[in-house]
C-alpha cells in the first residue's frame, strides 16, 4: 500500500494516533481513535472530557 500512497504523493504517518493522543492531553481532552479500511484512514475524535454526574451541581 505504501507504494502505491508514493504515487500521489501521500505519507502514513504510523505515529499519527500517539500524536493525535498527545495533543489531546496536552489540552485535556479525551481522544478515539479508530482505523478504518485495514489501516487505510483513521478517525479521530477529540472531545472535553465528560462531566461526572454530581458535581459542580447546585
Amino acid at each position: 500500500m505504501r507504494r502505491w500512497l508514493a504515487a500521489f504523493d501521500v505519507t502514513p504517518r504510523d505515529d499519527l494516533g500517539a500524536a493525535l493522543e498527545a495533543l489531546s492531553a496536552e489540552r485535556g481532552l479525551t481522544c478515539k481513535i479508530e482505523t478504518r479500511f485495514r489501516g487505510y484512514a483513521v478517525l479521530a475524535v477529540a472531545r472535553p472530557p465528560s462531566p461526572r454526574s454530581g458535581e459542580g451541581g447546585p
